[in-house]
């Protein structure tokens, strides 16, 4: 049926023009559908970033303030990147003498609210840049060592990029 339809085609010449259209149209949707899932992946991003930088912000005061002698304490912390989403995909690659191509798609599944989104694999945590505390106990050499002992083991970064002072009284 396929070549039937081709073959009118070509044998009209008015629909040649038409069809070309037709395949523009097809191709301009499925681009813009494209952008339009890409975009909506970044926004969702930016948002659990956010989401979970302020969790881990919120448990580091939470542990610090139970610490002897902390009392009242506000942490922030400063990133270089954001959190990266590692998705699954399915790849196909093909040989063709001399060319070689691997074509890969993102796996999507249907969310409960009835969105396609992309399967998560793994997470990659945002690299910390540096950290802030401040508490009521800052000014104590021994709650400084300890805080800063627990944050840099707990993110792995150098003293240098760990700041403990006092609250202003």
């Amino acid at each position: 049926m396929n070549s039937e339809i081709l073959n009118k085609i070509k044998d009209n010449k008015k629909l040649i023009p038409v069809a070309a259209l037709i395949c523009v149209i097809m191709i301009v949707l499925v681009l813009s559908v494209d952008s339009e899932a890409e975009s909506i992946n970044e926004t969702t991003t930016s948002a659990s970033d956010v989401d979970m930088q302020s969790e881990i912000q919120q448990k580091l005061e939470n542990i610090i303030s139970k610490i002897d002698g902390v009392g009242n304490v506000s942490v922030m912390i400063t990133y270089n990147s954001s959190g990266e989403n590692i998705y699954a995909q399915n790849s196909k690659s093909e040989n063709n003498g001399d060319k070689k191509s691997v074509n890969s798609e993102i796996v999507l599944y249907e969310s409960p609210e009835g969105n396609d989104e992309g399967l998560i694999v793994s997470v990659k945590n945002p690299d910390i840049s540096g950290v802030a505390v401040v508490c009521d106990g800052g000014n104590s050499m021994k709650i400084k060592s300890e805080i800063t002992e627990l944050v840099t083991r707990l993110f792995g970064i150098g003293a240098d990029r760990v700041y403990v002072g006092t609250n202003a009284s």
